[in-house]
């Protein structure tokens, strides 16, 4: 009779651990979703930081006055025909807008700002600049150490040439 006794509180003791155990893989699962939870969370908020702080970037490199003036004389030289300008301040400001456009470049490159960003803001307008500034650029790329020149803004432009 007492061994009787003695395997039913064994059966009970397995029982009871198995239950605990069970416990403690749930309270364990439970624990682990909190935590990606959190870590989502804290991601989420980080992206939005980031797509926030891009934003801004982008937005005041682009409406800054000298890049404003620089690409209206720009656009106006290249509405005249002048594709390839002569004059030392015209080539200033195409350079200066081709700068702006390489430091942007340059910025998703090191993943500093939301490319997506600066796309959804200023696709067209960077395509059709670029589209036109190419002579200007190729001849920029054609002075000694020049051949590395608005690579990075080229990378940007290439990449979104493929996207509707």
């Amino acid at each position: 009779m007492a061994a009787n006794g003695f395997s039913d509180f064994l059966s009970l003791a397995a029982s009871v651990t198995t239950i605990l155990a069970s416990l403690a893989v749930c309270v364990t699962a439970l624990f682990v979703w909190r935590q990606m939870r959190l870590q989502a969370d804290t991601f989420d908020n980080d992206a939005r930081r980031l797509r926030r702080e891009s934003f801004t970037f982008v937005f005041e490199a682009l409406w800054d006055e000298g890049f404003r003036d620089a690409r209206m004389a720009m656009l106006e030289a290249l509405n005249c025909g002048n594709a390839i300008p002569e004059d030392k301040s015209d080539k200033d400001g195409f350079r200066n807008v081709l700068n702006t456009y390489e430091m942007l470049g340059l910025a998703v490159k090191l993943d500093t700002i939301d490319e997506s960003v600066w796309r959804e803001y200023w696709r067209m307008p960077l395509l059709r600049d670029w589209e036109r500034l190419e002579p200007f650029v190729q001849q920029e790329r054609d002075l000694p150490g020049g051949e590395g020149l608005y690579t990075d803004a080229e990378r940007i432009v290439l990449r979104w040439r493929g996207t509707a």
